[in-house]
């Protein structure tokens, strides 16, 4: 079966996302918002009924402290090598 993983609130937008992203990485870049490109969804908030009904698991991060703590682990495992 296909799951969701994340959480359905707070519901945030690409450009806020992208913020997001850049306050964790310590960098103060301009976000230009740009048209949507065709076949794009208007909205990316992942449906959790089905993961909690199969699972019982609901979110136990909130978005920003896990971007913060996947940044790290990349840090620690990915780009020190």
């Amino acid at each position: 079966q296909v799951l969701n993983v994340g959480s359905q609130e707070p519901e945030v937008t690409m450009g806020e996302l992208a913020g997001i992203v850049l306050r964790a990485l310590g960098k103060d870049l301009p976000i230009a918002p740009l048209p949507s490109t065709p076949g794009s969804p208007p909205r990316r908030c992942p449906d959790m009924a089905k993961t909690h009904q199969l699972t019982g698991v609901a979110a136990q991060v909130g978005l920003e402290q896990g971007v913060a703590q996947t940044l790290d682990w990349y840090e620690r495992h990915v780009f020190a090598n």
